[in-house]
């Protein structure tokens, strides 16, 4: 059981200016977790995680990784304050958080054959190119792709399982980030369909 003084003791604080490199890869994380449809399914975690220098958040739909410049106490942290010049976090005292590793595709044992790459500048146009990529009956949420908005990412389609394309995934990584999106079941057309994928499966 914890002393009772380290109990009281004050959750430590960190704070992101807008002269700090590593504010805008915060801010793409914090991004993972906004725009979740609590009616939709049962969000996996409502905080961010600092594992090995690098920060993760996850609705269980998509999950936003960067990799930090000045790397924080390991652990999970809440959002205080956002804004494009100010964040503040605040350490939890939580322990655990989904295995994302296992999700990401360096897991994968092979790409679908339609794999390709691609950089996100322009939303609609990259948005059309890899629904245009996806199987027939497998559609992307347009928002998540906003959300990846001007930085340069190599876009990758992939699945785990090559008889099971329905569980593909949509890759993107740039050199400090990574955003990995599960794609979903639709009837037609795939174009501007924005109901919710299948969550991860940890």
């Amino acid at each position: 059981m914890k002393d009772e003084k380290e109990m009281k003791k004050p959750l430590e604080v960190i704070n992101f200016n807008k002269s700090d490199p590593d504010i805008d890869g915060v801010l793409f994380c914090i991004k993972a977790l906004e725009k979740t449809k609590r009616g939709d399914h049962a969000q996996i975690t409502t905080s961010l995680y600092v594992e090995n220098g690098e920060m993760v958040s996850t609705d269980g739909h998509r999950m936003h990784v960067y990799k930090l410049n000045d790397p924080v106490k390991e652990g999970h942290y809440t959002v205080l304050q956002k804004s494009n010049v100010s964040i503040l976090l605040q350490k939890q005292n939580l322990s655990g958080y989904p295995p994302w590793k296992t999700v990401f595709p360096e897991c994968m044992t092979a790409l679908i054959p339609n794999c390709y790459f691609d950089t996100i500048h322009d939303v609609v146009r990259s948005y059309v190119k890899i629904i245009r990529n996806l199987p027939d009956g497998i559609g992307l949420n347009y928002k998540y792709l906003e959300d990846l908005e001007g930085d340069g990412y190599d876009v990758s389609i992939g699945t785990k399982d090559l008889s099971f394309p329905i569980n593909c995934m949509v890759l993107c990584k740039s050199i400090s980030r990574k955003a990995l999106i599960m794609t979903m079941k639709v009837d037609s057309p795939k174009v501007h369909d924005f109901s919710s994928p299948d969550p991860f499966q940890f």
